[in-house]
């Protein structure tokens, strides 16, 4: 199983039972839109962002960890020393399928990303698998590359 096909299965069912891919020690849905996916290796920056970045997206990165960024907007982030897993874990933001699921800034996000008309309540359900599977390719790409399935792209 890819890891692609992991998240997928978490999100469907809330939870992971089967053992996780190969260099992943835990994959956690945190409520209705963040994975958090722990690997057993520290997360390699430069190969995250060369991806992220062939993939159109921005990097952020200061005084915390590692940030990816779709028009302003985290979508994925490394993990610090508080979160568990630390630099360990990939946290990814998605949208939920649900308008009743959604706090205000995914609301507000979404709305940005043209999945949800705000005026009528109603979802792009296209757009929003696009966008969601856009920042899932990320860290399954991401997961290939650094656990020999294929290698990046370069810019």
């Amino acid at each position: 199983m890819t890891l692609l096909e992991a998240i997928l299965s978490i999100l469907d069912d809330g939870i992971y039972k089967d053992t996780p891919p190969y260099g992943v020690s835990e994959i956690e849905a945190i409520g209705h839109s963040i994975v958090r996916v722990t690997f057993k290796d520290r997360i390699d920056h430069e190969l995250l962002s060369l991806i992220a970045l062939s993939e159109g997206y921005t990097i952020d990165y200061g005084s915390y960890e590692l940030r990816i960024l779709d028009r302003g907007v985290i979508v994925i982030r490394v993990g610090s020393r508080s979160d568990k897993g630390g630099g360990r874990s990939i946290f990814v933001y998605l949208i939920p399928a649900s308008v009743d699921a959604m706090n205000l800034y995914e609301k507000c996000v979404a709305s940005m990303q043209g999945i949800l008309d705000e005026e009528y309540g109603e979802m792009d359900l296209d757009r929003l698998i696009d966008y969601n599977l856009r920042i899932l390719r990320i860290v399954d790409e991401y997961w290939k590359c650094r656990y020999g399935w294929s290698k990046p792209r370069s810019l």
